[in-house]
């Protein structure tokens, strides 16, 4: 995604941060909702809605740029 490019996840729209560290689904959820990662477009497959995600802009990108960086 750094690279400009996009994935695509499942959408649940009740997770709750105490959610979040549930899966990782739950993550990407939440980086969305919160405006860390934008749609990009959304497929339905079965009774999945699916949403393709990508970085929203420039300061988000440094902000998972610096992070990914960082040796833990």
């Amino acid at each position: 995604m750094i690279a400009g490019k996009e994935i695509k996840k499942p959408v649940h729209e009740d997770i709750t941060y105490a959610d979040v560290k549930e899966s990782q689904d739950n993550l990407w959820n939440f980086l969305f909702f919160t405006g860390y990662l934008k749609m990009t477009g959304q497929l339905l497959e079965g009774n999945t809605v699916y949403l393709k995600l990508a970085i929203p802009n420039e300061e988000v990108r440094r902000i998972y740029q610096t992070r990914s960086q960082r040796k833990y």
